[in-house]
């Protein structure tokens, strides 16, 4: 086999992606997540990059081709040559975005924060790249390790990505630390402290209810949005007889 490195310009990208007779279906969401990184100027040069069998065909690096096209962007790469065909190449099972952050020194970033991250960069079509994810987990660090530290265990529902990236969002809003303390801790009990608690009753009622057959992006933004409403009403001191979910999220990200 060769080896060589190559700065990879999208019209070379192109070229080698017409020997691409053989891969495998393309996976957009990692094609543009790849591109984020590579625009962003954070996709190094590593071990994994574009490999050709013996006779020329593209073996490996479809998705990165593609997103060097999509970025518009020169990339360095490494290139190897006379790969022979086998029923093996690229079965290793990828890396998480959360097992690259592990392995970068930043292991707090488990796949619940990721969960997390993902539910307040909401993109349509599209998944948050490592770097992406990274920059803003250490930008809410403080916010998220507080959410975190509330959710003292698994139950169903309760510890549903959607609720938590509202707490985080409601916080960096001006909510009180209180309040998402109090809304965790009667959902995990189901035990009422305050007259208004009753709502969120009401809401533990739906959400362990609905989370065995809710799924997807849709139940997601309901959990989303209808958390948003319970603290909102938290904090005036309403008591909702009914939480309904809001046309929109009542809270944003900071500029």
């Amino acid at each position: 086999m060769k080896t060589e490195i190559i700065e990879v310009t999208p019209i070379i990208a192109k070229r080698w992606l017409k020997d691409n007779t053989n891969n495998r279906n393309v996976n957009r969401r990692v094609v543009l997540s790849y591109a984020d990184d590579m625009k962003r100027g954070n996709y190094a040069l590593t071990h994994q990059g574009i490999g050709f069998f013996e006779d020329g065909s593209l073996a490996d690096g479809q998705h990165r081709l593609m997103a060097v096209i999509e970025a518009g962007v020169t990339v360095t790469m490494l290139v190897v040559h006379g790969i022979e065909k086998t029923p093996h190449i690229d079965r290793l099972r990828a890396r998480s975005i959360a097992d690259c952050c592990a392995i970068n020194g930043e292991a707090w970033i488990n796949k619940d924060v990721v969960a997390i991250v993902s539910v307040l960069d909401v993109r349509e079509g599209d998944r948050a790249s490592l770097s992406r994810t990274a920059e803003i987990a250490k930008k809410y660090e403080k916010e998220i390790r507080f959410v975190q530290s509330c959710r003292s265990q698994k139950k169903r529902g309760i510890s549903h990505a959607g609720l938590a990236g509202a707490c985080v969002l409601a916080l960096l809003n001006g909510v009180e630390k209180e309040s998402i303390d109090r809304l965790y801790r009667v959902l995990y009990s189901g035990l009422v402290e305050r007259e208004n608690d009753t709502m969120i009753i009401r809401f533990r009622d739906w959400i362990m209810n609905y989370s065995i057959t809710g799924a997807g992006k849709g139940f997601r933004r309901s959990v989303f949005l209808r958390t948003q409403r319970v603290l909102k009403a938290i904090e005036t001191g309403e008591n909702l007889s009914r939480v309904l979910e809001p046309d929109a999220s009542i809270y944003r990200l900071p500029d």
